[in-house]
């Protein structure tokens, strides 16, 4: 992304999607590839996710025993998905 400033002032509704468009596209161009695959792909231990909910490891054990949280695994070493894990906390209705 470049550091010069983008005018949006006077533009018709049609320019300014079109403009818009292009401010998206070129970040989204800027992001590594590498960095997407690492974030999508990364493993996370129990302990891990326990210091990341700041929660006790039984506590994700249960999360993971009620289906709000998916282990996978190798041999008898159990993973959780980063995506997934932080795809598991949701909106609370007030």
């Amino acid at each position: 992304m470049t550091n010069e400033s983008t005018l949006l002032h006077n533009l018709n509704p049609d320019e300014f999607f079109s403009r818009l468009k292009e401010l998206v596209t070129d970040t989204v161009k800027s992001i590594s590839p590498q960095i997407l695959i690492q974030n999508f792909d990364e493993l996370m231990t129990p302990d891990e996710v326990a210091k990341y909910f700041k929660k006790h490891k039984d506590t994700i054990a249960n999360w993971t025993k009620k289906k709000f949280l998916i282990k996978h695994g190798i041999g008898d070493a159990v993973y959780y998905k980063r995506l997934e894990v932080e795809s598991a906390v949701i909106a609370l209705k007030v």
